[in-house]
């Protein structure tokens, strides 16, 4: 028997605009466009079709970056939808949204505390799709990466970074909650894995901001602690 395999791909061309001129990235922009996505399969079997829908998306920032840190607030959400016999081989509609929120606090420069939270929704689809995630430093540190996958989800969460030695180098507290869920209609609030973690946070800032994360968490759910490295 030969070795099965896909790949899903999404091509997307998006057009915004700001509806504050008066201070350039700054304050609250829309946009819209339009998302392709497609499946390939190795044996050109069971593959889902495509889908080209339009896409819609509205974004707040007021944000003041202190290239180790920031300072302000950025909110975006988006909407993707497709309809079947109308440029897609079949339904869905998705939102996500997120927000988070910076403050310096104290004298110590680059000491910050963030408040975040995002939440996502699929409906229809291709059958077997799981558009969601968390697990990692994807979010929910003390759970392995994609320990579970589903078309709702939602995180809340707060972190406290403070710089050591180096300004680029800054240690990290963390406590996050959330889950996923299978459907929309199961959301459950109720239903809620939580951790708390330890860690070091490396910026790069010749690498437009890149952010380097390691350290360990533990879920609270129960269970070992779980060592967590990636980029943000």
């Amino acid at each position: 028997l030969g070795r099965f395999s896909e790949r899903l791909e999404g091509y997307q061309a998006i057009a915004s605009r700001a509806l504050d001129s008066s201070t350039p990235n700054q304050g609250w922009s829309v946009g819209t466009g339009a998302l392709w996505t497609r499946q390939q399969t190795s044996t050109g079997v069971a593959q889902y079709g495509d889908a080209l829908g339009p896409v819609g998306i509205l974004n707040y920032r007021d944000l003041k970056l202190n290239i180790y840190s920031e300072q302000g607030l950025v909110f975006s959400s988006r909407a993707d939808v497709a309809k079947q016999g109308v440029g897609a081989d079949y339904d869905f509609l998705r939102l996500t949204s997120a927000v988070i929120r910076f403050w310096r606090v104290g004298a110590t420069p680059h000491q910050t505390l963030h408040v975040f939270g995002d939440t996502g929704l699929n409906w229809a689809g291709p059958n077997g799709v799981r558009n969601f995630t968390l697990g990692g430093v994807d979010g929910l540190r003390g759970y392995e990466h994609g320990y579970r996958e589903g078309n709702a989800y939602f995180r809340v969460g707060t972190e406290f970074a403070r710089p050591i030695f180096r300004p680029w180098l800054r240690a990290v507290v963390i406590a996050e909650a959330g889950n996923v869920y299978p459907e929309p209609n199961e959301f459950d609030v109720g239903d809620v894995r939580a951790s708390i973690g330890l860690g070091l946070r490396l910026r790069l800032p010749m690498f437009v901001n890149v952010q380097l994360e390691a350290g360990i968490a533990l879920p609270l759910s129960g269970g070992k602690p779980r060592i967590f490295a990636g980029q943000l």
